[in-house]
């Protein structure tokens, strides 16, 4: 459904930017980025586990034939009390449990001498909670009871203390508790706490093993000291998002020489009181690939960031970074490996380069997304950023401004799905590259909110094409010349009148005394009574006009 609203006549022009936040173009994005989070957070656990490893001591009590009579024995109890407290009789699956060898019961593995190595019981209706009898399988390697979101008890001290444990996996089960102050367990190298209740401090992990750590989506606080990390050097996924932890950002250590930080994945957005510069000491994470942040403060550090060459995902958003964007981060000379950009929602000015004519050097043939909006930029867009060398483009609400850039080379353009630069001071015509260029993957074309007053007659064709393949297309708050082409399909929402192309200006007259305070020519035809008036760049200039009766805009 199209966009409407009504704009009073006395109402100023940033009223436009607010009414602009509930545009269908914009909550889709939003949702888009909200989608594309969730997504990559469920497919970060499947590339965690590993086989289980060699067991600190060989078997409990050195006996190569497996558990002792007697163990055995306290280990079935204890599955059993397990199977009872978690409502066994509602599981998905329970085959054989209770029954026999449990070896051969369902989400149990055991190695060559009958001794349990792994638990997997994800997804699988448990209910209450972890029994402390579970830590008597001193062998066990790897739990996972991820997915069982009504396990809400606390979990057992002794979980944290098991020697064997390597692999942890408790996340979407709604586990309300507290981590204790140091988690001990020597050989833990996973942990996995996404999307629960754990409260309380980030505690030390003393394991010198631990590579990746996942607390996200909980609501643990206090400030973030990787100090309590031991094997902070080593570690490799680290992401602490969704929480409440504040201060400022971590700082990070310089090491020796020939050595460097292994950490890779580093996520920390959305804690609301976590903000402030980006650590010059970042730059010894020469290893990163993909970090997301938000709530960042002061000048965007590009020295810094031009260290992470081995950078995929950037995504630094929603803060008040200010300063520019250099031309080697844009252009992927310094970062070769960047397929996602993300600085929206900042405070970022200047040109997005200084030379427009080859902006995008090293820029890939599979850059995925470059997402710029929500900034103070202005200046010209780079021809590179809406002719395909990225799959999505975000420029919307900033300052750009000047036509369209022009390229000969279209080629790329057959990876352009979506083109978004809404809400700039774009001006000229909509160019006949369009019509030429394979954009048989465009899905989104977004050009409102801007000052384009033409739209090229060869374009027919590019509109026929595209009939079936937009979801969305919107043209509307242009100053477009009448009439509109009748091949503009109506759902881009393209409009015009003679005094919003700004050349028959001389026809605004004054402004027309009715429920929409409106404004109209010198026929006394009403033009565009519910857009923005006078006060817009695109409209009329306001000595043109003089105002009817205030008390009919209200």
């Amino acid at each position: 459904m199209a966009f409407k609203t009504t704009f009073l006549c006395l109402i100023a022009v940033a009223a436009v930017s607010n009414a602009l936040s509930s545009h269908p173009y914009y909550r889709d994005y939003l949702r888009k980025r909200a989608n594309e989070r969730v997504e990559r957070i469920n497919k970060l656990p499947a590339t965690l586990s590993k086989p289980p490893t060699t067991l600190i001591v060989d078997t409990p009590l050195g006996n190569t034939n497996g558990y002792s009579a007697g163990l055995k024995d306290v280990i079935t109890e204890a599955l059993t009390d397990f199977y009872k407290s978690t409502g066994g009789v509602y599981w998905y699956r329970s085959d054989f449990w209770t029954l026999g060898d449990p070896c051969s019961w369902y989400g149990i593995t055991c190695n060559s001498t009958k001794e349990i190595i792994k638990i997997d019981l994800h997804a699988n209706n448990l209910t209450n909670g972890i029994t402390a009898g579970i830590t008597n399988i001193t062998s066990l390697m790897h739990l996972d009871l991820s997915h069982n979101a009504r396990m809400y008890y606390k979990v057992p001290t002794e979980l944290w203390e098991m020697k064997n444990l390597e692999y942890l996996d408790l996340s979407y089960c709604n586990i309300q508790d507290e981590l204790p102050n140091q988690v001990v367990g020597p050989s833990l190298h996973t942990v996995i706490l996404t999307n629960n209740k754990f409260t309380g401090l980030l505690p030390t992990w003393e394991s010198s093993n631990l590579t990746h750590l996942l607390l996200d989506g909980n609501a643990f606080s206090g400030s973030i000291s990787v100090s309590k990390i031991a094997s902070f050097e080593h570690i490799n996924t680290l992401i602490l998002s969704r929480n409440n932890f504040e201060g400022s950002f971590p700082d990070v250590n310089a090491i020796g020489i020939g050595r460097e930080y292994l950490l890779k994945t580093f996520w920390l957005y959305e804690n609301p009181k976590l903000s402030g510069p980006i650590p010059s000491s970042w730059k010894y994470l020469t290893s990163l690939q993909d970090l997301e942040i938000d709530h960042a403060q002061g000048a965007l550090p590009n020295s810094v960031i031009s260290a992470w060459t081995n950078i995929e995902h950037l995504s630094i958003t929603n803060g008040e970074l200010t300063g520019s964007i250099s031309a080697g981060i844009l252009c992927n000379s310094t970062l070769p490996k960047l397929r996602y950009l993300s600085f929206a929602i900042n405070s970022l000015d200047g040109e997005l380069v200084s030379n427009t004519n080859q902006p995008c050097c090293g820029m890939p043939d599979d850059m995925d997304t470059v997402d710029l909006s929500s900034n103070y930029l202005k200046g010209a867009i780079p021809s590179c950023l809406v002719t395909g060398y990225a799959k999505e483009v975000y420029l919307h609400k900033n300052y750009l401004s000047g036509s369209f850039p022009y390229d000969t080379d279209t080629s790329r353009m057959k990876n352009l799905r979506v083109l978004q630069v809404c809400d700039n001071t774009l001006s000229g015509g909509i160019p006949n590259y369009f019509a030429d260029a394979d954009t048989s993957e465009l899905r989104q074309l977004g050009l409102c909110y801007n000052q384009f007053s033409s739209i090229d007659t060869s374009l027919k064709d590019f509109f026929a094409r595209m009939k079936n393949y937009f979801t969305g297309c919107l043209l509307d708050h242009n100053p477009f010349s009448c009439p509109i082409p009748d091949y503009v399909p109506e759902y881009c929402n393209a409009a015009c009148s003679q005094c919003n192309t700004g050349d028959a200006s001389f026809l605004c007259d004054e402004c027309v005394t009715n429920s929409l305070c409106g404004w109209c020519d010198q026929t006394n035809t009403c033009l565009e009574g519910e857009y923005g008036g006078p006060k817009d760049e695109y409209h009329c200039d306001s000595s043109q006009w003089k105002y009817g009766n205030p008390q009919l805009c209200f």
